[in-house]
């Protein structure tokens, strides 16, 4: 009994490390998100645009929902919905009659592909790897720090 409470008690002290890599990671992307959404919304909208939505660039694009980048909280949302394939390229990347803006929309895109879903998957993977690789030996030790306490009480 006491060798499977013990793997079980080292498994769950290495979770608890893992939950947070996981936060961690949530600010990084956030730090991300933020950075990219302020972007996109630049190149949509201009940089002294206190716009709430814009219809012309909704009719010009052929979108009947919400404008993605309306505001920079809708850009926010947006930007996380491209992460389970829901958002809209035309939305975020395309602006209507600027061919310019659109090339720099276009290339944030590509950056925001590549920095977050490609690296900042592998940065979420490596942390969750190294916590998991490295963290028997001090798991064990906090496990019996735990059990011992908790036998004491």
């Amino acid at each position: 009994m006491h060798a499977h409470a013990q793997a079980v008690g080292q498994l769950v002290v290495l979770l608890e490390r893992c939950w947070w890599e996981v936060v961690k990671f949530v600010c990084l992307y956030f730090i991300a998100n933020i950075g990219f959404t302020l972007a996109f919304y630049t190149c949509a909208n201009g940089a002294t645009s206190a716009i709430i939505g814009d219809a012309d660039r909704m009719t010009a694009l052929g979108l009947s929902m919400w404008d993605p980048m309306g505001n920079i909280g809708y850009g926010m949302i947006s930007m996380v919905r491209f992460l389970y394939g829901e958002a809209s390229y035309e939305g975020i990347a395309v602006v209507p009659n600027h061919r310019v803006k659109t090339a720099f929309a276009t290339m944030y895109w590509l950056l925001y592909v590549a920095v977050v879903l490609l690296l900042l998957g592998n940065v979420m993977t490596a942390m969750i790897m190294y916590v998991y690789s490295n963290g028997w030996a001090d798991a064990e030790k906090k496990w019996r720090l735990r059990w011992a306490q908790y036998v004491l009480r």
